[in-house]
């Protein structure tokens, strides 16, 4: 999850999209995806759906980084409950690309069979590109994924943009706003606009993943999860979205 290394993933991205064969890429997608769907079809239908996408080389599961702020959530909220975007979370440059697939695969099949149900997207640090990759695909503010996506929050956003409505620190602040993310460029998928008032962008300022050009020698990357201004700023922005969809 370090700065220097998320950014050699994801430039391999490109790298890694030339080397595989694409044979080889869609044998690897369609593993991938067919672990995940049936996950999906064994989670029912619920009024809410919290999708979390984790960070690099965290192990299949929850990201520690929203532990307790889907707790929160699910305690609060009722109806509720989690899910996780199965993908490599690796350093390897295809990792992306298959978390993307497996997100856009969850949402298309969420959308079908639960169309009544609100989805939340929470990505943590590769987890919040892979949230960003999938959502190009859902710019269209009739499609129903968009409608059903409720709230974003990205912690650790190594594509963070300087001055995206949403940006704030861990004190609910703004010094992180004019942040740029290790690998954000103009080039680079990053939120779409038409999602602006649907994000919570949390950058914890020196954290060089979403904060390349302050960042901080003790490497604060790994800190969100046991932050509790985090945490809490999270939780409410959650509640606030969810409850003001009903």
């Amino acid at each position: 999850m370090f700065a220097f290394s998320l950014r050699t993933a994801i430039v391999a991205v490109f790298a890694g999209l030339a080397a595989f064969s694409s044979a080889d890429a869609r044998m690897l997608r369609a593993a991938s995806l067919r672990r995940h769907l049936v996950s999906v079809r064994d989670a029912g239908c619920y009024d809410y759906v919290l999708v979390t996408t984790r960070g690099t080389t965290e192990p299949q599961g929850p990201s520690f980084a929203f532990t307790t702020m889907v707790q929160n959530t699910l305690s609060n909220v009722p109806g509720g409950a989690q899910v996780n975007t199965e993908y490599p979370a690796a350093y390897d440059g295809m990792s992306p690309i298959l978390g993307m697939n497996a997100l856009k695969s969850y949402l298309d099949d969420a959308v079908q069979r639960c169309p009544n149900q609100k989805i939340v997207l929470l990505g943590y640090s590769q987890g919040s590109f892979v949230s960003s990759l999938a959502l190009q695909s859902y710019t269209d503010t009739s499609s129903p994924v968009f409608q059903a996506i409720k709230a974003i929050v990205l912690l650790g956003n190594p594509v963070h943009q300087p001055d995206f409505a949403g940006n704030v620190d861990d004190q609910g602040g703004s010094s992180t706003a004019k942040a740029w993310g290790a690998i954000y460029s103009p080039f680079t998928p990053t939120v779409p606009e038409a999602y602006k008032d649907k994000v919570k962008d949390i950058c914890l300022l020196g954290d060089a993943v979403c904060d390349e050009k302050n960042p901080n020698p003790q490497n604060v990357h790994g800190n969100y999860g046991q932050l509790q201004g985090v945490q809490d700023i999270g939780t409410n922005f959650l509640r606030q979205q969810l409850q003001a969809s009903n």
